[in-house]
């Protein structure tokens, strides 16, 4: 390093400058990927509406049957 220093005595501050200015154009792009998404409401839950109205009274007799069996 101290060769090429010698020959051009700028190139550590030109090296240093574009260091900076790549951290904050890595930082700017970090912060615009994995930024919060924007919420909405919505109608329902999409295709796990079906699901979960077909599951859901299954899951709860098999759960009053069995504490139920528990009980007794």
């Amino acid at each position: 390093m101290q060769l090429f220093a010698a020959s051009l005595s700028l190139a550590p501050l030109i090296a240093f400058i574009i260091l900076i200015i790549d951290i904050r154009v890595d930082a700017k792009r970090l912060l615009w990927l994995y930024r919060r998404p924007v919420a909405f409401i919505a109608q329902d839950i999409g295709k796990h509406s079906f699901t979960s109205r077909s599951t859901v009274p299954l899951v709860l007799v098999v759960v009053v049957v069995v504490v139920d069996d528990m009980m007794t």
